[in-house]
């Protein structure tokens, strides 16, 4: 950041409150891809390809669908219960979280039905085959769909109210360690069908969605009861549509990101069978952890970016926003340049015949880094209130991606849709990032990101790659690579950390510990 001294200490309170917010929220990333790569590496090592790449499909069309029944809800409640919080609407909290409820659990039984009457017809087209489990697979999927994406209502809920601990503890560990423990018991019970690994999968949703509505509704609760107003239970008809001009484009918008991160899976088992899907979704698994710093820093600045814009505190926004992609390169950019040069040797993990998948890590990897630069672009630019423009930006990424697929796919494979999905990251950061600039004249970058940028760049780019042409690509050689590297880094963080803003991540405990006082 370039800003002086003044506006510095202007901004450090609220620094260091998404400071220990995103630390807490990345601790519970970690967990999460952790247990997400331990649970695809159980599906890889216990079953077949295809069993797998089954699995991989179907689930990918559950995810889609997912997206489709949460109507872009959880932002629109994000966003408003953070307004309501700041301007003293406190009593319209309930009919909001009721409305947006609502809504979704009606949406969600009613693909739910959809999917458990045409499960053969589907399974057949998505994987080719309606034997091997995959109708029942697709039933049970259909089934759970409303508690998952209940699961989002209320964690949207208990975000918009200012926690994160729902979040962290329910959603980014308690499910997925338990979809984990259920698929090593599973496996070690020698169920090895993609029936028993989708059950292992699904099942979890189900408490997940009662506890958080229950955390959701005891915090509400209790802002309403410290602002002294008493909450409504219905919304007039102008808070409906104020509620709905703002979600429905996010929630189209929300759709197509979700397609545009699964679309390709369920294309390429489509198109070129369970066996390439599953090689596929195996090689984009690691972009999981290069997400980590991502998924965390933009789940913890959502509600600060809606106060501070909803004040027109553009400074404000502006030094969140800059911090905030600092923060990511430095967390995302080592994991995704030691992927691309170690690909072949990571996608070992998941077994030899995997090891084709190579060009995808490579191709994603690369894109990625230019997505993380432009920095939670997407946000910051929802939180502005142009939730139609994200919904047009994402529109035109998945088109493109959508496109390039058909045409790519069939010709080369998994590579192509590869490319295909780098085309439209691409698009669908790039774009927003220009809307911004040109619209708010916001933008990311400055000497600390720049400095963020070369730091990552050298250990585990040019290091890595020189190391590896001289030793050879061993997974040895691999992981003794990594280890140096991360030392190196760590000492040029902390000679550096003044200018990174890493001191707010230091002082977390010391000064929540003030704030507390």
């Amino acid at each position: 950041m370039t800003a002086g001294p003044a506006q510095r200490t202007a901004v450090r309170p609220d620094l260091d409150r998404l400071a220990r917010g995103a630390v807490l929220t990345l601790a519970g990333s970690a967990v999460s891809a952790l247990a997400t790569f331990g649970f695809t590496v159980v599906v890889t090592r216990g079953s077949s390809p295809e069993q797998a790449g089954i699995f991989f499909a179907l689930t990918g069309l559950f995810v889609m669908c997912g997206a489709l029944a949460r109507l872009g809800v959880p932002v629109g409640l994000v966003y408003f219960l953070s307004r309501q919080r700041t301007t003293g609407d406190e009593h319209l909290m309930r009919a909001v979280v009721r409305h947006a409820a609502g809504t979704v659990t009606a949406l969600a039984v009613g693909l739910g039905l959809v999917g458990v009457a045409a499960a053969g017809p589907l399974a057949e087209a998505l994987v080719g085959t309606r034997e091997g489990g995959s109708t029942a697979l697709l039933r049970w999927l259909s089934a759970g769909l409303v508690f998952a994406a209940l699961t989002d209502v209320g964690i949207a809920t208990t975000r918009g109210l200012g926690a994160l601990r729902p979040l962290v503890l329910v959603d980014r560990i308690g499910r997925p360690v338990a979809q984990l423990l259920l698929a090593v018991g599973v496996v070690l019970a020698g169920l090895h069908s993609a029936l028993a690994l989708g059950l292992a999968w699904v099942l979890p949703w189900v408490p997940c969605a009662v506890l958080v509505l229950l955390w959701a509704d005891r915090l509400r609760t209790g802002v309403e009861r410290r602002s002294g107003r008493t909450g409504s239970t219905a919304l007039a008809p102008g808070q409906r549509a104020a509620f709905w001009r703002f979600t429905a484009p996010r929630s189209i918008g929300s759709i197509a990101q979700l397609a545009l991160q699964r679309s390709d899976i369920v294309l390429v088992g489509a198109l070129r069978g369970p066996r390439d899907a599953a090689i596929y979704t195996a090689a984009t698994r690691f972009l999981v952890f290069g997400q980590l710093g991502a998924s965390s820093i933009t789940t913890t600045i959502q509600p600060t970016l809606a106060q501070l814009l909803v004040q027109d505190d553009r400074s404000g926004a502006r030094s969140v926003y800059r911090v905030a992609t600092v923060w990511l390169v430095l967390l995302a950019w080592p994991v995704y340049l030691l992927s691309a040069v170690f690909a072949e040797q990571l996608l070992a993990v998941f077994g030899s015949e995997y090891r084709i998948g190579s060009g995808v890590i490579v191709v994603l990897s690369l894109v990625m880094l230019v997505a993380t630069a432009s920095g939670p672009v997407d946000v910051v630019l929802t939180m502005a209130g142009r939730s139609s423009w994200t919904m047009a930006n994402s529109l035109a990424a998945l088109t493109a991606n959508v496109a390039l697929n058909l045409l790519l796919i069939p010709r080369v494979g998994i590579l192509g849709a590869a490319l295909a999905w780098a085309v439209a990251i691409a698009l669908n950061n790039l774009v927003p990032l220009a809307q911004l600039a040109v619209s708010m004249r916001l933008h990311p970058f400055g000497r600390s990101s720049g400095l963020a940028a070369a730091l990552a760049a050298g250990c585990f780019g040019a290091l890595p790659l020189a190391v590896r042409l001289v030793l050879g690509g061993g997974a040895g050689v691999a992981v003794g690579t990594a280890a140096a590297c991360t030392c190196l880094y760590a000492a040029l963080l902390w000679r550096w950390r003044d200018r990174l803003e890493l001191d707010s991540l230091l002082a977390m405990r010391r000064r929540g510990r003030a704030g507390a006082a």
